[in-house]
């Protein structure tokens, strides 16, 4: 007999990806609070991508353990009393909308013709300074975070 501590058990990866998405949840309020009042810092928005691109990457590893996501769907369903709830569904739709979130981010954050973002000045004192982004600078972002808040609870 082999002991099995290789794959990850559905409970703790379960719980691993709630904090997950509650950190992501958080970055992405707080954007939309900002943005709704005013302008948001840039470094909040790449700090959602990164705990967008961490969830993802977790999400996604996961999803590749054999029989994970019909275990995680059990384990979902028994824990919320909703034995219809298709998570396997709710899985890939949170997943889809959490990577076209990362591409929004990317494609609005500002950046020059070579690609280096621009989310900084610099004064000549040498202080440096996080941009602020409107809602009109984060055209994609904004929808993308709607979308993707949409698939979690």
């Amino acid at each position: 007999m082999v002991l099995p501590v290789v794959a990850t058990p559905v409970a703790q990866a379960f719980s691993a990806l709630r904090d997950q998405t509650i950190n992501a949840r958080s970055y992405c309020e707080q954007i939309v609070t900002a943005t709704a009042s005013g302008a948001v810092n840039a470094d909040t928005v790449l700090r959602l991508m990164g705990a967008a691109q961490g969830l993802e990457a977790f999400a996604t590893s996961l999803s590749s353990q054999t029989g994970f996501v019909a275990s995680m769907a059990g384990y979902v369903q028994q824990q919320t009393g909703n034995a219809t709830l298709d998570v396997t569904a709710a899985y890939a739709a949170s997943l889809a909308a959490l990577g076209a979130l990362v591409k929004a981010i990317v494609t609005d954050l500002p950046k020059d013709n070579a690609g280096h973002l621009l989310d900084r000045t610099i004064d000549a004192a040498g202080a440096i300074s996080s941009v602020s982004l409107s809602a009109a600078e984060l055209p994609t972002v904004l929808p993308a975070i709607t979308a993707w808040l949409a698939t979690i609870s």
